[in-house]
């Protein structure tokens, strides 16, 4: 699901920026405003560009941007100081203002609101690296989704009104990703497996330089994070019966991806049944 929302935020934050040169002064900068934070939240989701992908492709998709950014900007120059005149500017600026205290409430709600979920998502990117490596997995991912919760639920009943609204989208935000997470190291597992198609496996945490030896070292909260370096690497015996990094985890996509950046890794020995190593009980046949 998460491969899809940064896309539809790139479009809404394309659509805002677009519009924005052809409204009234004051929805003016709000859209460019709503643009950029669309675009923040969008960039927060996707992260960065894996080393694979960084390619003529890449670089020419960035050359569109500066293009349009360019572009963005002539024709709000043009908006601003041809067709307007600067001293008709001044003079819309300060009607402009005393429109905004009577018709524009609802869109700076709009804004502020949008602002705290991605001060969220910034928050959750941040909590999620200074914890990482804590034991706890999943009951830590439960607690921090419980606690935010609450604190939503909070924010929406004993809040006033014009700060209630931000404060329940951020942590909205967190609780609604910490609660998206819960099933991570299930999911590893799952992904692992079919990964592997039957082979032997086993999973390291490069930044630890360690083998995986617990379910709880793989929750969202819990597992380090890797920084440039991978957060955790599945290892799978191939014919020759030597161990062969395969690919590494993708937080975001939640599955593993195909490839491994490192240029150095933990040992670690191959199972068939890894995760009756790691776990204290086997997955139920269901969750297969």
């Amino acid at each position: 699901m998460l491969n899809t929302v940064p896309a539809s935020l790139y479009l809404a934050s394309f659509a805002l920026a677009v519009v924005s040169p052809f409204l009234p002064l004051g929805l003016l900068w709000r859209s460019l405003i709503g643009s950029a934070l669309v675009l923040t939240a969008g960039r927060l989701i996707a992260g960065g560009t894996h080393w694979s992908d960084k390619n003529a492709g890449h670089a020419i998709g960035l050359a569109m941007v500066l293009m349009f950014i360019v572009c963005l900007s002539v024709v709000l120059a043009a908006r601003l100081f041809i067709f307007e005149g600067v001293g008709r500017q001044e003079k819309n600026i300060t009607i402009t203002n005393n429109q905004d205290t009577k018709n524009h409430k609802l869109v700076d709600l709009a804004l502020f609101t949008f602002a705290g979920g991605t001060a969220g998502l910034v928050f959750v990117i941040g909590l999620a690296t200074v914890l990482g490596g804590l034991p706890g997995g999943k009951f830590l991912d439960v607690g921090i989704a419980v606690v935010a919760t609450g604190a939503a639920v909070l924010a929406a009943t004993r809040v006033r009104w014009k700060f209630g609204p931000p404060l329940l989208a951020f942590n909205a935000v967190v609780a609604t990703l910490s609660i998206l997470t819960l099933n991570q190291s299930r999911d590893i597992i799952l992904s692992a497996e079919a990964f592997a198609q039957g082979h032997p496996w086993c999973l390291v945490l490069p930044t630890e330089e360690s083998e995986v030896t617990t379910l709880n070292e793989l929750g969202f909260y819990s597992l380090p994070k890797g920084g440039v370096r991978s957060h955790l690497v599945l290892v799978i015996q191939d014919k020759h019966l030597a161990p062969v990094p395969k690919a590494h985890w993708s937080i975001r996509r939640q599955s593993f991806v195909e490839g491994v950046s490192d240029s150095s890794l933990p040992d670690c020995k191959p199972q068939s049944a890894y995760e009756y190593r790691i776990g204290n009980e086997p997955l139920r046949e269901q969750d297969r």
